[in-house]
């Protein structure tokens, strides 16, 4: 992967404007890349355009600060030779919260934050003078692959028909069907877990809508993760769990994919019994959300732009929640789907709204 033609830095304030620091960062821009490979695949499905290309990531000034204050990034493909037009993605600077987010523990471990402060952050980007390689050790281990294909060619409206939504579908960027079958499955084993994380590997297929050409994606089953090493706060796949799931895979003879994961957050396991019952059902780790080490496997492991992670909450009340997260813009966000064959006996409460980067541990939080 090429290095970027910009050098970018962190600056850090409390939350009075007090200035704390500055410190250079190395984002990682693939997930960014491949967000914008993705959404050109989806508009060439459609019949917008037509190939792909090495993608460039440039800063876009502030309009209050100006250079060299970031307000944004972009995104920027050349398409071939025949379409002088670049495909474009706008990517906002919250990309670089989770190396905000590193650099305020710094802070806190100096004693120039408290675990809990509130901190805001500025990006500013400089040329650099020669490209700069990546030594990150969460980075990507990239090759040039062809593009995902979509294998089925399938009415939208078919699923549709079958489905009911669930979350804020209207903002996702593409359509996501999950049956029912699957939800309960995940639910009866969150139960025999009790207080330890499980989870498992969700298999389906991409699919283009016959009408429009659009892509959507449908999950046909879980694969339950065996071999894990889990406790309460976190679920460890190992390469025996990887294994053991792709001989599963291949044994379904199905022509599916591995489109996402799903794990469990034992919510109840993490509240004190003492703990009366209306502060419990306000404490945020009742919340659903994204811990740091859920973004670094979704991240490492499900780089594809229409990976997705089922979340499934289990409460000090008993109730299981289910969330969704996915790609959008290059990062991790939760997202609305569709509950296919649906018997109303899984119907889940309104969901409080999810969290990213969250853990059972406080840690400064950006804004």
């Amino acid at each position: 992967m090429p290095g970027s033609a910009y050098r970018y830095v962190l600056e850090l304030f409390d939350q009075d404007g007090r200035r704390l620091g500055q410190h250079p960062v190395d984002p990682d821009w693939e997930p960014a890349r491949e967000w914008l490979r993705f959404s050109t695949l989806c508009q060439a499905l459609s019949g917008s355009a037509s190939s792909q290309g090495p993608v460039d990531i440039q800063p876009v000034w502030s309009t209050a600060a100006g250079a060299p204050y970031v307000g944004s990034f972009r995104a920027v493909m050349t398409l071939d030779s025949h379409d002088p037009r670049p495909a474009i993605c706008e990517i906002p600077t919250a990309y670089l919260r989770s190396l905000a987010q590193d650099a305020a523990t710094g802070l806190v471990e100096r004693g120039l934050l408290k675990e809990g402060d509130t901190f805001r952050y500025l990006v500013s980007a400089y040329p650099a003078a020669t490209k700069v390689e990546s030594h990150s050790t969460c980075r990507f281990n990239t090759e040039e692959v062809s593009p995902p294909s979509c294998t089925r060619v399938t009415p939208l409206a078919t699923l549709q028909a079958r489905a009911t939504p669930f979350g804020e579908i209207g903002e996702d960027p593409f359509p996501l069907f999950v049956p029912e079958a699957v939800l309960a499955e995940g639910k009866a084993r969150v139960q025999r877990a009790g207080p330890v994380e499980t989870g498992g590997l969700l298999v389906g297929h991409l699919h283009q809508d016959a009408a429009s050409g659009g892509p959507f994606l449908e999950v046909t089953a879980q694969i339950p993760a065996a071999h894990t090493e889990a406790d309460k706060h976190r679920l460890r796949f190992t390469p025996a769990t990887w294994q053991s799931a792709q001989a599963a895979l291949e044994l379904r003879r199905r022509g599916e994919q591995i489109v996402g994961w799903w794990h469990s957050h034992p919510a109840q396991a993490w509240c004190s019994t003492d703990c009366a019952p209306e502060k419990r059902a306000a404490c945020p780790l009742s919340r659903p959300f994204f811990s740091k080490d859920d973004l670094l496997v979704h991240r490492v492991v499900f780089t594809k732009a229409f990976c997705v992670a089922l979340l499934l909450t289990h409460l000090p009340s008993g109730t299981i929640q289910f969330t969704a997260f996915g790609w959008r813009q290059g990062m991790v966000q939760s997202r609305g789907f569709s509950v296919l064959d649906p018997s109303g006996s899984l119907a889940p409460a309104p969901l409080p709204s999810p969290t990213l980067g969250g853990n059972e541990h406080a840690t400064p939080c950006t804004s």
